[in-house]
């Protein structure tokens, strides 16, 4: 019983303010309720820089990807023809430029680079009639920009 009027007379003396038991919360004052407020507006200011710091810490991955028909055929007595290689940009927007691994013998393709902003150029196809031979060659089309590489296959047929 004797604890139990001690309890009591503890709660009271916590509730109306009377004296600081340790561990026990104040009575709220309006001094205090502007100490937590300036304290929760700082821990938000707080998280508000820490994120704008690990937003401009986390640098987006520059890269591009190449893309070519599957297939290209041409004729022989045609001569020339055209077709497009495009990009598809991911954080990076400068100039690609375009090379070609095994083009068949008396076949020149040739391409202006990709310009910087934009997705695609013209790939144009010169036959040598007296040197290319009818087949299908596997074609690597290889761009670079800056440090970046990126490569598209491509079925080369000359009938």
């Amino acid at each position: 019983m004797n604890r139990s009027i001690g309890l009591l007379v503890l709660c009271c003396a916590v509730v109306i303010g009377l004296g600081t038991i340790p561990g026990c919360p104040k009575k709220d004052t309006k001094k205090d309720t502007t100490k937590v407020t300036t304290s929760t507006e700082k821990e938000t200011e707080t998280k508000k820089t820490e994120d704008t710091g690990t937003k401009k810490s986390e640098a987006k991955e520059a890269k591009f990807t190449l893309t070519v028909p599957a297939e290209y055929e041409i004729e022989i007595e045609k001569k020339t023809g055209t077709f497009e290689a495009k990009a598809t940009r991911d954080n990076f927007n400068g100039e690609i430029t375009l090379t070609f691994n095994g083009v068949p013998k008396g076949v020149t393709l040739k391409a202006a680079p990709i310009a910087a902003n934009k997705d695609s150029t013209t790939v144009e196809v010169t036959v040598d009639t007296t040197m290319a031979k009818a087949g299908t060659n596997d074609i690597t089309v290889m761009g670079a920009g800056g440090e970046l590489k990126a490569e598209a296959k491509m079925k080369f047929k000359l009938k």
